[in-house]
């Protein structure tokens, strides 16, 4: 019984390690996810910025072929929140801001990230009937936006990774209770009182508690033939030990009755009977 109680009690090790095990395969899934998250937002963020660069660049060359005679006019009423530089054929340059400037350097159809006054802007290079035209958009709320969502990562994973602990702890303390139970009822049986039995519902648990009650029921049956053995081989002594001490008693007191020889044989046979029980 002693064996078997140390092999049930290590259940709460088992609960700790159920919540260990369950909350760092957590941390690794969304620690993982957040890695992969935050740059494919950025990239996403990116090329919308990208495909507003290139729709800016199809609407302003057809309203610069519209109007190809008022093209500093055109570019000169745009927002600056967009940058806009237009490289004429005669080489005159036509800005809608001074910072547009700095985008003489941009090389290419495809979006580049350039800075212009320590900021980062998209920018994209198309060559038009006006002349070479570049346009630029902010990356100010791509940045913004990548940077908060990291923060909000480095905040919300810990959290995540600490509420499914605590969790898989509640969860697997409840479903281990019966097991506590069990173990309770298993420890109070005595060895003296082998003919308790415990509970036994209808699961694997409920398996379990069969299998002790029987396991009581086959220790109960050998302690009562160990019983009965030790009932019989003392009834059965008991009679060759009595003939042996009547004859000794007998011959104490009594030395003319009882020859040596003939107490000799008496106590070589109930020897005897004695060696066979």
């Amino acid at each position: 019984m002693g064996r078997l109680l140390r092999g049930i009690r290590p259940m709460r090790s088992i609960r700790a390690r159920v919540t260990a095990g369950a909350t760092l395969f957590v941390a690794v899934i969304l620690i993982v996810a957040a890695v992969i998250a935050v740059p494919v937002l950025g990239r996403v963020l990116t090329d919308s910025v990208a495909e507003s660069v290139d729709q800016d660049l199809d609407s302003l060359e057809s309203q610069l072929e519209a109007a190809p005679d008022r093209a500093e006019a055109v570019v000169a009423g745009i927002d600056d929140d967009l940058l806009v530089r237009l490289q004429t054929r005669d080489g005159t340059e036509v800005v809608n801001d001074e910072d547009a400037a700095e985008l003489a350097g941009t090389d290419g159809e495809d979006a580049t990230t350039v800075t212009v006054d320590d900021e980062s802007w998209l920018a994209a290079t198309e060559d038009t009937d006006a002349g070479t035209l570049t346009v630029a958009r902010p990356m100010e709320h791509v940045d913004d936006t990548v940077s908060a969502t990291t923060v909000l990562l480095v905040v919300a994973v810990p959290l995540m990774v600490v509420l499914v602990g605590l969790v898989v702890w509640v969860v697997t303390g409840r479903a281990l209770r019966p097991v506590e139970r069990l173990r309770r009822q298993v420890d109070s049986i005595g060895a003296s009182d082998l003919s308790r039995r415990v509970d036994a519902g209808d699961d694997e648990l409920g398996a379990l508690a069969a299998t002790m009650n029987r396991m009581l029921g086959r220790l109960e049956q050998s302690q009562a033939v160990q019983r009965r053995f030790v009932s019989d081989a003392s009834h059965e002594l008991r009679s060759p030990l009595a003939t042996m001490r009547q004859y000794a008693e007998l011959a104490v007191a009594h030395p003319e009755a009882v020859s040596t020889g003939e107490l000799g044989e008496v106590v070589v046979a109930e020897g005897e009977r004695m060696q066979d029980l």
